[in-house]
């Protein structure tokens, strides 16, 4: 049996989404956006989860560098020395984001990049990070072993 509806994803919310982009915020939004500069290449952070550092909340960040290419109308991001390539409407595969929250915790994750548009304004959306199925912080099916098949 696999966890389904309803099961947190890494930052503990019932599955938010994260939207970085050029454009005014939206206060109506139910995901987290993330406004950026209209540049050609763009380096910003993807959120991971909150954690007790000593006495305070601390949010550990995952570097993300956006190169692009706006006559082409697609862009190259770089996470985690992973490089992926996207055209206006694609989704990525999943990416596998990894949160470092100290020398012994690392929280594995999953998600999709969706790149809404690339120019003239910007639109890039994150999937929430789910657990990575592969290796779980927690179990996420029952036997714990079924979900890395």
């Amino acid at each position: 049996m696999i966890s389904g509806m309803g099961t947190p994803d890494v930052l503990g919310t019932a599955g938010k989404y994260t939207l970085f982009t050029t454009k005014s915020l939206n206060p109506q939004s139910r995901g987290k956006q993330i406004m950026v500069k209209n540049e050609p290449v763009i380096e910003t952070a993807i959120e991971g989860p909150k954690y007790n550092a000593f006495s305070e909340r601390k949010v550990v960040t995952l570097p993300l560098k956006i190169e692009r290419d706006i006559t082409k109308k697609t862009v190259t991001l770089s996470v985690k020395n992973q490089t992926i390539n996207l055209n206006e409407g694609q989704f990525s595969d999943w990416v596998k984001l990894e949160f470092k929250i100290d020398f012994f915790t690392r929280i594995p994750g999953i998600a999709k990049f969706y790149l809404k548009q690339a120019a003239p304004d910007f639109e890039l959306y994150l999937s929430p990070i789910n657990f990575d199925p592969e290796n779980p912080l927690k179990p996420i099916s029952y036997p714990a072993s079924y979900s890395k098949k």
